[in-house]
């Protein structure tokens, strides 16, 4: 074997699940001592193929060669015993186990068949110290800060005995900037002669800092690959943009009709990721949240919807200003919520009538006692018709579609009374025509309530009055609607 031959060769690689074709045309070269990116949109088809490499998934169709000799593709464990380690995103790590035990979990010394302490211990030091760290060794990891943890997760893979690849899956997600950095200046250490890794990251800045070539993916395709000079934050937002439709979602109203009352607002909030986040939403108003996972959005849909409470600062939401102080309570403080994982929203054995009625039940009582069934039937087939939802009212919500589930989980603000409707990813699962149909409605439902949208970017673009970007628990831009585009969004939050 030659020193030519690169450490990894993935060419042509295709695997499908049921209808949904993952990725196409999968391609991706990893040399010696290199830290390679890998970059694209969520659902391009990254996880899909490093799973594969890892050997968690049998590829339909494709080459995987390690050193030009193919991997046991399909079998995670002969993978592993290859050299090829994945170190996912979250944290498989058991809180009581101690450091040590974590960093030399499943690759354990051993000694007259028991596991060897002195020398475990001594393995997980010098791969912490490999990093440029140290921790206690007893300590559980239970107790580490988040940024100690991902790290202890690291050394776990640099101390198997047979790593010659490392593939890290978001490794710096949720982290601060400052944290961030440790974990990217520990992942350069780990390049040798002897082992390369795979850095997968939204954090441009991230792969910027760390890699000398990068891969992009797209629509489930190895799109380009830039090198040395090439690699620069310019370079992949323009190639993660390249072929977009601006055309797609045409641009409506958005920023020309008149504002009423605040309807919510945050001051100074700090929690698990945000870092004195200020925003207020008024009446009419489309305001949109853009940001990668660990940018603090879905704190704050989590906060308008009382699901958390901020460390400090205040929240406040409806026309009364009220703090949205649990789940249960935010309906009568004025605020509805959309969410894209329809999971926590739909529930077992309940019908689609009873989900569109549940936000109105008070209105449609007879006198504050009983829900009137001819008002419960007229209500509900008029919300169902206004979003063209495909299923009787009478069927188990279970029963229908998931594109049909989320407009009828949408359908039911329709015709309430919330002073913000807070909507989270509203376009999981619906096909294009129903997504420009769920962004309509959207646009129609502020002109009397405010909205919270957090969506693709291309979503923001179509309706937002304003998008406000947030990076690492912070807002680092503000974009109005005039100079709101796809593009801007991205390189916002870029």
């Amino acid at each position: 074997m030659t020193t030519e031959t690169p450490l990894l060769e993935v060419r042509g690689l295709a695997k499908h699940f049921g209808g949904i074709k993952a990725v196409i045309d999968g391609n991706l070269t990893v040399g010696r001592a290199e830290m390679v990116g890998l970059v694209g949109p969520n659902g391009c088809g990254k996880s899909t193929m490093l799973n594969v490499v890892s050997g968690f998934l049998h590829p339909d169709r494709g080459t995987v060669l390690l050193e030009g000799e193919p991997l046991p593709l399909g079998n995670q464990r002969k993978v592993q015993a290859r050299g090829v380690l994945l170190v996912a995103q979250e944290l498989a790590l058991a809180p009581e186990d101690t450091v040590w035990q974590s960093v030399v979990l499943g690759a354990e010394p051993r000694r007259f068949g028991a596991i060897d302490r002195r020398r475990a211990r001594r393995v997980a030091a010098d791969a912490l110290a490999l990093l440029g760290h140290e921790l206690p060794l007893d300590a559980p990891v239970g107790g580490l800060t988040p940024v100690d943890r991902r790290l202890v997760m690291i050394a776990k893979a640099a101390a198997h005995p047979a790593a010659r690849l490392l593939i890290l899956d978001e490794p710096t997600a949720g982290l601060p900037q400052a944290e961030a950095r440790r974990v990217v200046e520990a992942m350069k250490k780990l390049v040798t002669p002897d082992r390369s890794l795979v850095l997968v990251s939204h954090h441009i800045e991230d792969i910027v800092s760390a890699c000398t070539k990068v891969t992009l993916m797209r629509d489930g395709r190895t799109t380009r690959t830039l090198r040395g000079a090439e690699v620069t934050k310019d370079a992949i937002v323009s190639e993660l943009l390249a072929g977009v439709s601006q055309q797609a979602l045409a641009r409506n109203s958005a920023g020309s009709h008149t504002l009423g009352e605040e309807v919510a607002r945050l001051d100074e909030v700090r929690g698990n990721y945000l870092d004195g986040v200020s925003l207020t939403v008024r009446r009419g108003e489309v305001l949109g949240l853009a940001g990668i996972l660990g940018s603090g959005v879905s704190e704050i849909i989590q906060l308008l919807t009382g699901q958390i409470q901020p460390k400090s600062g205040k929240v406040r939401v409806g026309a009364a200003a009220k703090t949205p102080s649990a789940p249960h309570r935010v309906l009568g403080a004025g605020v509805g919520f959309v969410s894209g994982d329809r999971s926590s929203l739909v529930i077992q054995g309940m019908t689609v009538a009873e989900h569109v009625a549940l936000p109105a039940l008070d209105e449609l009582a007879i006198a504050r006692v009983a829900v009137s069934p001819r008002r419960q039937r007229r209500f509900v087939a008029d919300s169902l018709a206004g979003l063209s939802v495909k299923g009787h009212q009478t069927a188990m919500m279970t029963s229908l579609s998931g594109g049909n589930q989320q407009r009828a989980l949408m359908s039911r603000w329709l015709d309430t009374d919330a002073d913000l409707l807070v909507v989270d990813q509203p376009t999981v699962g619906v096909d294009i025509r129903g997504r420009a149909q769920l962004l309509g409605v959207l646009r129609d439902l502020a002109e009397d309530r405010g909205i919270v949208l957090a969506a693709e970017p291309e979503e923001l673009a179509a309706i937002c009055d304003r998008v406000l970007c947030l990076r690492r628990g912070s807002v680092v831009a503000e974009i109005s609607a005039s100079e709101l585009s796809e593009a801007s969004v991205v390189s916002g939050v870029a």
